[in-house]
């Protein structure tokens, strides 16, 4: 299996480039965003699977939407997570 991923995985585009600068960043912003969302969500009138959906689809765009905004764009928070300066 580890032969097969090195034979055939080996490449790169703009996606995995982006992905692998936005992995510590989304790791670390991902749990408080779940709790904070979650903390609302659950107290709704409604079945468990909308409750989750909203969940896990609001949590994601908040974390994108933190990292793009805020921490990609401040040379300070780009230190503080880990990130290379912009070239």
């Amino acid at each position: 299996m580890l032969y097969i991923g090195m034979r055939y995985l080996n490449f790169t585009n703009r996606w995995l480039e982006y992905g692998q600068e936005m992995v510590l960043p989304f790791f670390m912003l991902h749990q408080p965003v779940i709790m904070a969302i979650a903390f609302f969500v659950v107290q709704w009138n409604t079945g468990i699977p909308p409750k989750l959906v909203t969940v896990i689809a609001g949590s994601f765009l908040v974390t994108v939407v933190i990292y793009e905004l805020i921490i990609r764009r401040i040379g300070l928070l780009r230190m503080a997570f880990g990130m290379k300066a912009r070239t």
